[in-house]
């Protein structure tokens, strides 16, 4: 789909992702995905989706949609509903412990780590 090669997917886990990002450190990314546009901007979920479908055609002619204030909300909430139940939708299981820590148990893991 993305012809135009505009973007790369890197995933969470990747190694040195946080070096490059450190503020990705912080980031629950159950709340949905993170597209990071010239290095200093951040749209999470719904508005990441929408950044994604301006700039690739054909997407970016209904686009425009979101601007709409009540179809953002509509689009804002589907999203919301479909990160929280992403791991009920697909069948591919998680074969790392990662997928078990919410972003609070992480959180406490690593201030755990920063005390000792």
């Amino acid at each position: 789909m993305d012809q135009r090669r505009q973007f790369a997917y890197v995933p969470r886990q990747a190694p040195g992702l946080e070096e490059k990002y450190p503020f990705l450190a912080s980031s629950d990314f159950n709340t949905g995905m993170r597209l990071i546009a010239d290095t200093d901007r951040i749209y999470v979920g719904a508005d990441a989706v929408y950044q994604i479908y301006r700039r690739m055609p054909p997407f970016h002619w209904v686009a425009w949609l979101y601007r709409v204030p009540v179809l953002q909300s509509v689009f804002r909430f589907g999203y919301a509903v479909i990160a929280k139940y992403r791991y009920l939708l697909g069948a591919v299981p998680c074969d790392t412990s990662a997928c078990d820590l919410s972003f609070g148990d992480r959180q406490a893991i690593e201030e755990r780590r920063e005390s000792a």
